[in-house]
């Protein structure tokens, strides 16, 4: 009687999920990951040398006890429509998580600013252009209206921005705005629905706006103020027009806001070369005596991007990442302090590792989109156009519609917008790590690789890896401050 090896038992052709990768850290320890199941699992070397063998051929015979740990990861399924309804049900699952995101609409009320930073991912809009008047800014709220209206949701959030918003020469057209953004708040809570309003500026003209930030104090939910560093690294990067750096201007405009009691936080914009001044940031809050203050909400980590070409300074987010968690195995970092939460794959990592940890067979992490506010987020900007992505902002052939002197939508580029998913990317709907990157920004996709249709890969990848390696990044700070 023939004798089978336990390798040969169970021919029958099983489906290897497309969707299934593997990390190797630098300790040696190899993991599989699901990103379809949310699963990530330890292996050894005899179980991963069968799973390749699978990933060649399913026809290939593995041991049983490989098999059916395959088989409970999900990793080897009965047949492909297995796969496909998993896929269907996340969706599902994406779709309604998408609904219940905030509207998010960025308002810069001019493109004019009084500095001059080399760094600045909207160097190309014309600073001449004038800023909002009363029209502009009635059609502003009224298109705002309208489409938190029909999107059906129950919060949004109004951004005002630039540009610098908060210019002297401005100041009628902002009292004018701050007073539209009050009976707009109103009427946003008579009909049931939160509204809270922020501010992005430099803060170098603050103490100008005191007494109608006084008047208006109880409104603004949040300030955030640009603060690269102590005093001779800020100033070598954010400088006025004149070539002064703004480091004094901007620690009085802090001053101002807390001193009337408006939450305030500052955004450390980090590059390739700029990652080592992080430190400095706390350094200077100390000697302001801010820490502590029940209205300093620390600071707001955000890496210089540019979606349009490259230079040497952008850096990715796992370079960021692996940076900080370099930082802080150093002790350099007073983890607290630091605010991460406008890295979006760590959110995905975190979101990812915890799906994993629970052994979930679905979850909230699922990427069908590189862009997380498709359909949540939308700009108005002084050309009288509106964009439904930040970064395009004052590029007019990305507009999808306009405010002036009528509001009108552009369909067609609005639904370009809001469909683009990893499942209509040839080159990405069978990417072992799709559900992870999404496809990657759609804009960057355009402006880098020439068609919305080519994928812009992310360093997920990496950053899972380095989650594997160290529990220091699952320490990072990511509170939702403005994004999500």
């Amino acid at each position: 009687m023939e004798v089978r090896s336990h390798r040969e038992k169970g021919r029958k052709k099983m489906y290897l999920s497309k969707y299934c990768d593997d990390i190797l850290t630098d300790r040696g320890q190899r993991y599989l990951i699901h990103t379809l199941a949310g699963r990530i699992d330890p292996v050894s070397p005899e179980i991963y040398e069968d799973y390749k063998r699978l990933k060649r051929n399913t026809e290939e015979t593995v041991p049983e006890e490989t098999k059916k740990f395959l088989m409970e990861g999900q990793y080897l399924l009965e047949n492909e429509g297995q796969e496909k309804q998993m896929v269907e049900q996340a969706y599902e699952s994406y779709q309604e998580k998408m609904k219940n995101k905030p509207v998010t609409f960025f308002n810069y009320i001019t493109y004019d600013c009084n500095l001059r930073c080399g760094y600045c991912c909207y160097r190309y809009l014309d600073r001449e252009t004038s800023v909002m008047d009363q029209a502009y800014i009635d059609n502003v709220f009224q298109a705002m209206a309208q489409m938190q209206e029909k999107s059906g949701r129950k919060c949004s959030r109004i951004v005002l921005s630039g540009g610098e918003p908060l210019l002297k020469e401005n100041y009628d057209s902002v009292e004018y705005f701050f007073r539209k953004a009050k009976q707009h708040i109103g009427n946003e809570a008579a009909a049931g629905r939160k509204c809270i309003f922020t501010i992005f500026t430099n803060a170098t003209q603050a103490p100008e706006y005191k007494e109608l930030l006084t008047e208006y104090k109880d409104m603004v939910s949040l300030v955030f103020v640009t603060l690269n560093g102590k005093k001779e690294h800020h100033d070598g990067e954010r400088i006025t027009g004149d070539g002064r750096g703004s480091f004094d201007d901007v620690i009085k405009g802090i001053h101002t806001f807390l001193s009337l009691g408006i939450n305030t936080l500052t955004v450390c914009n980090v590059g390739r070369k700029t990652v080592g001044q992080l430190p400095g940031i706390y350094e200077v809050a100390r000697e302001n005596k801010w820490i502590g203050h029940p209205n300093f909400k620390g600071c707001f980590v955000s890496r210089i991007k540019d979606h349009r070409q490259e230079n040497d300074n952008v850096i990715s987010e796992d370079e960021l990442i692996k940076a900080v968690v370099s930082l802080m195995e150093e002790g350099e970092l007073h983890e607290e302090f630091y605010n991460f939460g406008d890295l979006k794959q760590l959110k995905i990592a975190l979101q990812f590792m915890e799906a994993s940890r629970k052994n979930a067979k679905a979850g909230n992490y699922h990427q069908f989109s590189g862009c997380n506010n498709k359909g949540s987020q939308y700009s108005f900007s002084v050309d009288a156009n509106i964009y439904a992505c930040a970064p395009s902002m004052g590029l007019w052939e990305y507009a999808v519609g306009n405010f002036m002197p009528d509001i009108v939508y552009d369909k067609e580029m609005k639904d370009w917008w809001e469909s683009r998913s990893f499942l209509n990317i040839p080159k990405c709907r069978d990417c072992s790590i799709a559900f992870l990157c999404g496809g990657g920004c759609a804009f960057e996709a355009v402006e880098k690789n020439g068609d919305c249709n080519n994928p812009n890969c992310s360093g997920i990848k990496n950053i899972l890896k380095l989650f594997l390696e160290t529990d220091a990044a699952s320490r990072l700070k990511h509170d939702d401050l403005l994004y999500d």
